[in-house]
Protein backbone atom coordinates (compact mmCIF):
# COMPACT_ATOMS: atom_id res chain seq x y z
CA UNK A 1 0.00 0.00 0.00
CA UNK A 2 1.70 3.30 -1.26
CA UNK A 3 0.80 5.03 1.82
CA UNK A 4 2.66 3.02 4.00
CA UNK A 5 5.77 4.91 3.24
CA UNK A 6 4.45 8.12 4.78
CA UNK A 7 4.66 6.37 8.38
CA UNK A 8 8.54 6.56 7.81
CA UNK A 9 8.88 10.82 8.04
CA UNK A 10 9.05 13.29 10.65
CA UNK A 11 6.05 14.45 12.39
CA UNK A 12 6.30 17.56 11.19
CA UNK A 13 7.04 16.42 7.54
CA UNK A 14 3.53 14.53 7.90
CA UNK A 15 1.36 17.31 9.07
CA UNK A 16 2.32 19.79 6.20
CA UNK A 17 1.99 16.48 3.76
CA UNK A 18 -1.53 16.54 5.52
CA UNK A 19 -2.20 19.83 5.15
CA UNK A 20 -1.02 20.11 1.54
CA UNK A 21 -2.18 16.57 0.76
CA UNK A 22 -6.06 16.18 1.59
CA UNK A 23 -5.67 12.58 -0.17
CA UNK A 24 -3.55 11.78 3.19
CA UNK A 25 -6.02 13.12 4.98
CA UNK A 26 -8.75 10.93 3.88
CA UNK A 27 -6.17 8.44 4.21
CA UNK A 28 -5.77 8.88 7.95
CA UNK A 29 -9.42 8.66 8.45
CA UNK A 30 -9.89 5.84 7.02
CA UNK A 31 -7.24 4.17 9.12
CA UNK A 32 -8.01 5.90 12.19
CA UNK A 33 -12.03 5.17 12.06
CA UNK A 34 -14.41 2.02 11.07
CA UNK A 35 -16.32 2.22 7.81
CA UNK A 36 -20.27 2.74 8.62
CA UNK A 37 -21.68 1.22 7.15
CA UNK A 38 -18.59 -1.53 6.80
CA UNK A 39 -17.03 -1.53 3.69
CA UNK A 40 -16.32 -5.20 2.86
CA UNK A 41 -13.25 -6.58 2.11
CA UNK A 42 -11.44 -3.01 3.24
CA UNK A 43 -7.82 -3.70 4.27
CA UNK A 44 -8.05 -7.40 3.44
CA UNK A 45 -4.27 -7.00 1.94
CA UNK A 46 -2.74 -6.07 5.80
CA UNK A 47 -2.06 -7.91 8.47
CA UNK A 48 -4.00 -6.84 11.93
CA UNK A 49 -0.50 -5.78 13.61
CA UNK A 50 -0.32 -3.66 10.39
CA UNK A 51 -3.48 -2.24 11.05
CA UNK A 52 -3.32 -1.70 14.89
CA UNK A 53 0.26 -0.02 13.95
CA UNK A 54 -1.60 2.31 11.41
CA UNK A 55 -4.20 3.07 13.75
CA UNK A 56 -2.58 4.47 16.32
CA UNK A 57 -0.29 7.01 14.56
CA UNK A 58 -3.13 8.11 12.68
CA UNK A 59 -4.80 8.84 15.54
CA UNK A 60 -1.24 10.32 16.73
CA UNK A 61 -1.15 12.33 13.57
CA UNK A 62 -4.54 13.95 13.19
CA UNK A 63 -3.94 14.79 16.96
CA UNK A 64 -1.02 16.82 16.22
CA UNK A 65 -2.57 19.29 13.60
CA UNK A 66 -2.40 22.47 14.61
CA UNK A 67 -2.66 25.05 11.78
CA UNK A 68 -4.88 25.00 9.02
CA UNK A 69 -4.73 24.28 5.36
CA UNK A 70 -4.35 27.48 3.76
CA UNK A 71 -2.75 29.00 6.22
CA UNK A 72 0.44 31.30 6.42
CA UNK A 73 0.98 32.94 9.79
CA UNK A 74 -1.76 34.17 11.20
CA UNK A 75 -3.77 34.74 7.31
CA UNK A 76 -5.81 31.66 6.01
CA UNK A 77 -6.24 31.88 2.09
CA UNK A 78 -10.19 30.75 2.03
CA UNK A 79 -10.30 29.32 -1.32
CA UNK A 80 -7.21 27.32 -0.20
CA UNK A 81 -9.10 25.74 3.12
CA UNK A 82 -12.56 25.32 0.87
CA UNK A 83 -11.31 23.24 -1.43
CA UNK A 84 -9.69 21.54 1.21
CA UNK A 85 -12.73 20.88 3.35
CA UNK A 86 -14.82 19.97 0.00
CA UNK A 87 -12.30 17.13 -0.98
CA UNK A 88 -11.95 15.91 2.08
CA UNK A 89 -15.39 15.39 2.25
CA UNK A 90 -16.47 14.15 -0.92
CA UNK A 91 -13.83 11.30 -0.20
CA UNK A 92 -15.07 10.49 3.20
CA UNK A 93 -18.72 10.26 2.27
CA UNK A 94 -17.15 8.07 -0.92
CA UNK A 95 -15.80 5.40 1.86
CA UNK A 96 -18.29 5.90 4.68
CA UNK A 97 -16.73 8.06 6.91
CA UNK A 98 -18.15 11.62 6.60
CA UNK A 99 -20.00 12.14 9.85
CA UNK A 100 -16.16 11.70 11.63
CA UNK A 101 -14.24 13.42 8.93
CA UNK A 102 -16.67 16.19 10.01
CA UNK A 103 -15.56 16.29 13.39
CA UNK A 104 -12.24 16.43 13.20
CA UNK A 105 -11.96 18.61 10.49
CA UNK A 106 -13.91 20.88 13.00
CA UNK A 107 -10.89 19.74 15.37
CA UNK A 108 -8.50 21.35 13.10
CA UNK A 109 -10.58 24.62 12.60
CA UNK A 110 -10.05 24.82 16.09
CA UNK A 111 -6.89 26.13 16.08
CA UNK A 112 -7.79 28.86 13.34
CA UNK A 113 -6.29 32.42 14.76
CA UNK A 114 -8.65 35.76 15.40
CA UNK A 115 -9.59 37.85 12.54
CA UNK A 116 -8.18 40.59 11.12
CA UNK A 117 -11.34 42.63 13.56
CA UNK A 118 -10.11 41.13 16.61
CA UNK A 119 -12.93 38.35 16.64
CA UNK A 120 -12.21 34.42 16.84
CA UNK A 121 -12.51 32.61 14.45
CA UNK A 122 -10.71 34.10 11.75
CA UNK A 123 -12.71 35.29 8.71
CA UNK A 124 -11.83 32.50 6.24
CA UNK A 125 -13.37 29.40 9.00
CA UNK A 126 -16.50 31.59 10.08
CA UNK A 127 -16.88 31.45 5.91
CA UNK A 128 -16.22 27.76 5.90
CA UNK A 129 -18.35 27.36 8.61
CA UNK A 130 -21.59 29.04 6.88
CA UNK A 131 -20.85 27.35 3.63
CA UNK A 132 -20.14 23.60 4.97
CA UNK A 133 -23.33 23.92 7.29
CA UNK A 134 -22.30 21.02 9.40
CA UNK A 135 -23.32 20.19 12.90
CA UNK A 136 -20.51 17.64 12.77
CA UNK A 137 -17.94 20.56 11.80
CA UNK A 138 -19.40 23.00 14.73
CA UNK A 139 -18.99 20.24 16.99
CA UNK A 140 -15.76 19.36 16.29
CA UNK A 141 -14.39 22.69 16.75
CA UNK A 142 -16.28 23.15 20.13
CA UNK A 143 -14.60 19.51 21.28
CA UNK A 144 -10.87 20.79 20.15
CA UNK A 145 -11.97 24.33 21.83
CA UNK A 146 -12.44 22.17 25.06
CA UNK A 147 -9.34 20.04 24.80
CA UNK A 148 -7.45 22.99 24.19
CA UNK A 149 -7.69 23.92 27.68
CA UNK A 150 -6.03 20.92 29.24
CA UNK A 151 -5.09 21.58 32.59
CA UNK A 152 -6.27 24.64 34.54
CA UNK A 153 -4.36 26.01 37.27
CA UNK A 154 -6.47 28.18 39.66
CA UNK A 155 -5.71 30.13 42.96
CA UNK A 156 -7.66 28.36 46.09
CA UNK A 157 -11.08 29.51 46.05
CA UNK A 158 -11.39 30.65 42.87
CA UNK A 159 -14.30 28.55 41.43
CA UNK A 160 -15.66 29.52 37.97
CA UNK A 161 -14.13 32.75 37.73
CA UNK A 162 -11.95 31.95 34.40
CA UNK A 163 -14.69 29.80 32.96
CA UNK A 164 -17.03 33.19 33.45
CA UNK A 165 -14.59 34.75 31.64
CA UNK A 166 -14.26 32.71 28.94
CA UNK A 167 -18.03 32.68 28.43
CA UNK A 168 -18.43 36.86 28.51
CA UNK A 169 -15.31 36.61 25.60
CA UNK A 170 -17.61 34.13 23.09
CA UNK A 171 -21.09 35.89 23.90
CA UNK A 172 -18.97 38.89 23.17
CA UNK A 173 -17.34 37.37 19.78
CA UNK A 174 -21.27 36.21 19.02
CA UNK A 175 -23.04 38.89 19.21
CA UNK A 176 -20.70 40.73 17.01
CA UNK A 177 -20.79 38.26 14.30
CA UNK A 178 -24.85 37.37 14.33
CA UNK A 179 -26.19 39.22 11.22
CA UNK A 180 -23.33 38.38 8.93
CA UNK A 181 -21.85 35.02 10.37
CA UNK A 182 -25.17 33.31 12.07
CA UNK A 183 -24.21 29.75 12.51
CA UNK A 184 -20.74 31.10 13.82
CA UNK A 185 -22.65 33.30 16.25
CA UNK A 186 -24.56 29.94 17.24
CA UNK A 187 -21.68 28.09 17.62
CA UNK A 188 -20.24 30.61 19.83
CA UNK A 189 -22.87 31.01 22.11
CA UNK A 190 -22.66 26.79 22.86
CA UNK A 191 -19.02 27.80 23.57
CA UNK A 192 -19.85 30.22 26.43
CA UNK A 193 -22.69 28.01 27.29
CA UNK A 194 -20.53 25.08 28.21
CA UNK A 195 -18.30 27.94 29.87
CA UNK A 196 -21.50 28.63 32.29
CA UNK A 197 -21.60 25.58 33.17
CA UNK A 198 -18.28 24.77 33.62
CA UNK A 199 -18.16 27.96 36.07
CA UNK A 200 -20.99 26.27 38.07
CA UNK A 201 -19.81 23.35 38.50
CA UNK A 202 -16.31 24.54 39.70
CA UNK A 203 -18.28 27.19 41.98
CA UNK A 204 -20.51 24.18 43.18
CA UNK A 205 -16.96 22.24 44.62
CA UNK A 206 -15.78 25.08 46.58
CA UNK A 207 -19.34 25.24 48.44
CA UNK A 208 -19.20 21.55 48.75
CA UNK A 209 -15.20 21.89 50.09
CA UNK A 210 -16.42 25.10 52.72
CA UNK A 211 -18.58 22.42 53.88
CA UNK A 212 -16.70 19.76 54.58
Amino acid sequence: MKWLKYIQLPPITLVKEVLDNPDMFVQLIRWAYKADPPIEGEFSDLSIEQKKRLKENAYFLLDMIDKLPGQSEDEIDLTKLIEWINRVRDRCKNVNRLPICDEKIGEILSHAPVGKDGIWPHEAVREAIEEISSKDVERGIEIGIYNQRGVVTKSPGEGGKQERELAQKYNQFADALKLKWPRSAAMLKRIAQRCIQEARWEDLEIELDDLL
